[in-house]
């Protein structure tokens, strides 16, 4: 059964990150599976067994999200965009209560600051003036500008809040590559969709490391601070969906809209309340084992 979960989580995760606004990194965050991703992704040579078997289940979720559902978020964005965006706002909070119990009652003047300055980071990329790339225009320097894309979009896969398609937006190559990646089946464009995704998905590979080692560090050392950090880039989210979202005249999906915020709240409080249940369990009972030495020795 924690294969499934975390399957499910790796769906979530991999759907995520092609809506620009939303944050792979936040979803793994708010599903509880933020600390464990990273671990396995910066000690895939120390602990290479458990990595692998850990990040082989998820990445089957995200990819199978992936090859499934792009031409699906394509059309509901372009269709149906604040049922779509609604959905995924509700997603956020829904982890949110979990996430907030890291951060109770260690408040201070320091971890206020860094929440703050991360919301207003991921705020401050709706203002930056957006490109576009056509395919025909693409020469060399095109590549390597697609490879950069390819690391600042896994860097903003692994900090939640920050949305590596919005990355991709910023820099003018998100349509160019939503398009190569929607038309991954059809074999007569294999060659020229490769050239957009090849260069991306190693870009992708070289920041993944480096953004884990860096946030496997983070949060080993400055735990408390670093999830001030992500509650800021979190809240953040939520506000850049409700931004980009816009408006719509329709009534029915304004009453879908509606309904569905509360659905994706239940599904991530859930989905995350079941999957780490044992863990909980174990936790609490360790601590209880510590009280019980503690009251023995004294």
């Amino acid at each position: 059964m924690s294969y499934i979960f975390l399957v499910i989580k790796g769906m979530l995760f991999g759907i995520a990150n092609l809506i620009p606004g939303v944050s792979g990194g936040t979803i793994a965050v708010i599903s509880g599976i933020y600390d464990k991703l990273i671990n396995s992704i910066s000690n895939i040579f120390k602990k290479f067994k458990e990595s692998i078997k850990f990040l082989s289940i998820f990445l089957i979720g995200a990819v199978i999200a992936v090859l499934l559902f792009s031409k699906v978020l394509s059309y509901s964005q372009d269709h149906f965009k604040v049922a779509t965006y609604c959905l995924f706002i509700g997603l956020i909070l829904g982890g949110f209560p979990s996430l907030y119990k890291v951060i109770h009652k260690k408040y201070n003047i320091l971890n206020v600051i860094l929440m703050i300055l991360a919301f207003s980071i991921v705020i401050g990329l709706l203002f930056i003036p957006k490109g576009k790339v056509q395919d025909d225009d693409l020469k060399l320097y095109n590549y390597i500008l697609l490879f950069i894309c390819g690391i600042l979009a896994s860097i903003a896969m692994v900090v939640p809040g920050v949305s590596g398609m919005m990355m991709l937006e910023v820099m003018g190559y998100r349509e160019l590559f939503t398009d190569a990646l929607n038309n991954l089946t059809d074999f007569s464009k294999f060659i020229d969709n490769m050239k957009i995704l090849v260069p991306v998905g190693l870009g992708i590979i070289v920041g993944l490391f480096s953004a884990c080692i860096l946030m496997s560090f983070l949060l080993k050392k400055y735990k408390i601070q670093t999830f001030f950090a992500i509650i800021g880039f979190v809240i953040a989210s939520v506000i850049v969906l409700i931004y980009k979202m816009g408006v719509t005249d329709s009534i029915p999906e304004i009453i879908v809209s509606i309904i569905l915020i509360p659905v994706g709240f239940t599904l991530t409080f859930l989905l995350d309340y079941y999957s780490n249940k044992k863990e909980k369990k174990e936790l609490l009972k360790e601590e209880i084992n510590d009280i019980n030495e503690e009251d023995n020795n004294g």
